[in-house]
Order: structure tokens, then C-alpha cells, then sequence
């Protein structure tokens, strides 16, 4: 890998978000992909977990790559960006499954 194709990617910025379309959700948004959604998947349950029966379901995080973004706008059915003159760009859905309850724990 070349310095600017390492500085590219090191400069990529995601934004995984959960919304379980009752007026809420979570998310969670960094430089790796994967680690912003196991983040994600973890604050949804730590979040909702104690109003809903969250505990090992599978949920649909939804991902988008807002590099260039200094500020993100969550609402229902849009992100939005501070800086137009780069484009959010939606990454698709992931289901993934929320962790389960510890054995032993109430």
C-alpha cells in the first residue's frame, strides 16, 4: 500500500446507526468500519435493552461513509452533513444479533 492510499484510508469515517422506528435509536461512528459496528450493536442493547427484549434478536444497523462530515444529522429516513460539497454515501444494511444476557445476571 502506497502513503496516500494509506492516508485515504486512514482517513475514511463511518457512521453505523440503529433505529427501532418507535421515535429513538443508537449509534456509533469512527475510522473502522467493523469496530463502529460491534460498537453499535452494543450501545443499541445497552440503550433499548431495558424497554424492549432485546437480548440476543437480530437488529438491521444501517451504514454510511461520511468521510468529510465534521457534524452528522440523524433523522427518520435521512443523515444529513454539515459540508456539501461531499456526499454521504449510504453502505447498505447489516443484521447482526444483539448480545444475549450473561448467565447469572439479572
Amino acid at each position: 500500500m502506497t502513503n496516500a492510499e494509506t492516508t485515504a484510508a486512514e482517513a475514511r469515517n463511518y457512521l453505523v446507526t440503529f433505529n427501532h422506528n418507535l421515535g429513538g435509536g443508537s449509534w456509533s461512528r469512527g475510522p473502522d468500519l467493523e469496530r463502529a459496528v460491534e460498537d453499535c450493536r452494543r450501545i443499541a442493547h445497552s440503550d433499548w435493552g431495558h424497554l424492549f427484549k432485546l437480548d440476543g434478536v437480530e437488529v438491521t444497523l444501517n451504514l454510511y461513509d461520511v468521510t468529510g462530515q465534521d457534524s452528522v444529522e440523524i433523522g427518520p429516513g435521512y443523515v444529513s452533513g454539515d459540508n456539501p460539497a461531499t456526499a454521504i454515501q449510504s453502505l447498505g444494511r447489516r443484521v447482526v444479533r444483539l448480545p444475549a444476557k450473561r448467565k447469572g445476571r439479572r
